[in-house]
């Protein structure tokens, strides 16, 4: 045991080796005992430090000729500070070494070393190791690379162990391997150094395999004083259980401390620790990553990882979670972090189209009978419509196309077909049937109420709503109606029956056109007054097309009025129909055809026509006339 110099006050130097079973696979068999592994996790526990394969069969260049061997079947591990919470106990650097045997790569037997005589159970007890030059190990590659590796020398080449640490699998709990086992714990145990036991690969740990090794220990009488101190540690390197408390201990026997010695927590107990530290790291992390890249601001803001790192370098969070998992853990997890943004935005994106849905749902589906339809039947049914790929466009699946400017804002760009598959748009869909067929039923009501009114005669042209209600307000469709679609049905059909009324008057002063001229006492129209117009309605009284429009009389004088000049001069200027005459209609179709036959060079004698047409309309008898005198003979 050593101290340092210049602060020989409060760190102790405790030199630890770890030894265990080792040699060719007929004594330790396909795998080691995890020796390499307890002293990696020790001495440096980060995850990115952290290797899972040693090997122990080099070459003979290799075993010679680097420093790191050093021609020596041990190998050394370097240092680690603990700092002891106890204010009575100083901090302490424990320097590991490992105790192995390093095998030909040819001939798979123990290579020849500076004590070739020994064999491992005699030759892992030494408490005195020197190696000059000797390198600190760190992984398999860096033999024949040192210079590419941090180069640490042994100090002043020498290796005083002050505690050893003896390493049983509990994966291996055969009568050979247990025999070595004893072996090599009583030649350890003459050292009168202190003794751990440590139960490697725990996180393979059966019951049966602990109880053999405390069976093995307890009885062999040389041995029972190594669990006097205390029980077997049961550590797992590889989940990084108890391995700190392995050493740390060991550190306490050293120093003659024991009063300070906690008993060990049981693998279950202890490994249920890390992992509740381990998934407190992860939230830790994972929070800082949201306020890194936050979820709200993606796509806008999405940092890459070399960005991201460069915002929380050095944040406590950031370096645990290194520490315990790794920085390509680390760069994963925020791989699946931006995953879950791009998949969380594009899914918002997607549910944001969601109202344009119900339109889209009557361009496919307004005809279509909705009434036993499922969601299901009605997405197949759009798939198969010609007009699907119109409307919609699709990705495939593929996360990666769903960009920013995939999801264009335009109203009138495509929709992802995706869409369909979103809970939403089923709901939609419901809303469209019910909406639709509340509206079916109601344009089938309205139909129905459109088509009782013209069976009540009392209903005039003209006629108010409130005035025709009470024909029609004992009818059990009218129940059905709500009172503005009543009103909306009623004023469309009343615009209909005035239509009609108009249409009726005006045959009826054709009919009457002559008795009208007879009855005027000139054969031309000057100016009508208050007793002209009081003849002609008297006239007209006798006739059910004018009484229909006794509710319309305003109507009625207006439309007498615009009849009577073409009465008494039928010609296109005095139409009532204005530009909708025949006459200037026609005229209007032959003029175009006579220009574009005379633009061909042709001549179908239709100026000829056109010509006589506009003779015949300053004539003064009009055209009626005629033709109910013709109808006379």
């Amino acid at each position: 045991m050593s101290s340092s110099s210049s602060t020989s006050n409060k760190i102790k130097e405790i030199n630890v080796i770890v030894v265990g079973v080792s040699g060719s696979e007929t004594v330790k068999g396909p795998s080691g005992v995890g020796k390499s592994l307890l002293c990696n996790r020790f001495v440096r526990p980060a995850a990115d430090e952290f290797h899972r394969e040693h090997s122990s069969v080099l070459s003979q260049i290799d075993f010679c000729g680097s420093p790191v061997i050093n021609k020596d079947h041990w190998l050394y591990w370097g240092s680690r500070l603990l700092n002891c919470p106890e204010g009575s106990t100083p901090s302490v650097v424990i320097r590991v070494a490992e105790q192995t045997e390093f095998l030909d790569d040819e001939t798979f037997e123990t290579i020849a070393g500076c004590s070739k005589s020994e064999n491992y159970s005699q030759r892992c007890s030494r408490t005195s190791l020197q190696s000059r030059d000797k390198l600190m190990y760190i992984q398999k590659e860096q033999l024949g690379l040192e210079s590419e590796f941090p180069q640490h020398l042994l100090p002043d080449g020498k290796f005083n162990v002050d505690g050893f640490i003896l390493a049983c699998a509990v994966s291996k709990d055969s009568p050979l391997h247990s025999n070595h086992v004893l072996n090599i714990a009583k030649s350890i145990s003459k050292t009168k150094k202190p003794i751990l036991i440590a139960l490697t690969k725990c996180d393979e740990l059966s019951e049966d395999s602990k109880r053999h090794y405390m069976n093995l220990f307890l009885t062999t009488k040389e041995l029972k004083h190594v669990l006097c101190n205390l029980p077997p540690v049961e550590t797992s390197s590889v989940k990084n259980v108890n391995v700190e408390y392995l050493f740390g201990t060991m550190a306490l026997l050293c120093l003659r401390s024991q009063k300070l010695v906690k008993k060990p927590l049981g693998y279950q107990e202890a490994s249920l620790f890390v992992e509740q530290r381990n998934l407190h790291v992860k939230c830790c992390f994972s929070t800082l990553l949201s306020q890194a890249v936050p979820l709200c601001v993606y796509p806008k803001k999405c940092l890459s990882w070399k960005q991201v790192l460069a915002d929380i370098d050095r944040h406590p969070d950031l370096m645990n979670f290194v520490t315990v998992f790794g920085s390509r853990v680390a760069f994963e997890m925020y791989e699946r972090y931006v995953s879950e943004a791009k998949e969380l935005w594009a899914m918002n994106r997607l549910r944001s189209m969601v109202p344009r849905l119900f339109d889209i749902f009557q361009v496919f589906l307004d005809v279509i009978d909705l009434t036993e339809m499922e969601w299901n039947m009605a997405r197949d049914y759009m798939r198969c419509h010609p007009l699907f790929n119109v409307l919609f466009e699709s990705n495939e699946y593929d996360l990666d196309m769903w960009t920013p400017k995939t999801f264009n804002v335009d109203e009138k760009s495509r929709l992802p077909a995706e869409i369909l598959l979103l809970p939403e748009a089923a709901k939609v869909f419901e809303q469209f049937r019910v909406t639709t067929q509340n509206l079916r039923l109601v344009h089938q009501l309205g139909q129905e109420f459109e088509y009782l009114l013209p069976e009540i005669p009392q209903i005039l042209p003209g006629a108010s709503l409130d005035s025709s209600y009470p024909y029609f307000q004992n009818f059990g469709i009218v129940k059905k109606l709500t009172p503005d679609l009543i009103a909306e049905v009623y004023d469309r059909f009343q615009q209909k029956l005035m239509d009609n009324a108009r249409t009726q008057l005006e045959e009826c002063l054709l009919e009457a056109s002559s008795s009208i001229q007879n009855s005027w006492k000139s054969s031309e129209y000057i100016h009508v007054d208050f007793k002209k117009m009081e003849n002609v309605r008297n006239y007209l009284e006798g006739d059910e097309r004018y009484e229909w429009m006794k509710l319309m009389e305003m109507e009625r004088d207006r439309i007498i009025l615009s009849f009577l000049p073409f009465i008494f001069n039928a010609s296109p200027l005095n139409c009532p129909s204005s530009d909708m005459c025949i006459d200037i209609v026609g005229t209007s179709i032959l003029n175009d055809f006579s220009e574009q036959t005379s633009t061909f060079g042709g001549s179908s004698g239709f100026s000829e026509c056109f010509e006589a047409t506009r003779k015949n309309s300053g004539k003064k008898i009009p055209r009626i006339q005629k033709f109910m005198q013709l109808g006379t003979l």
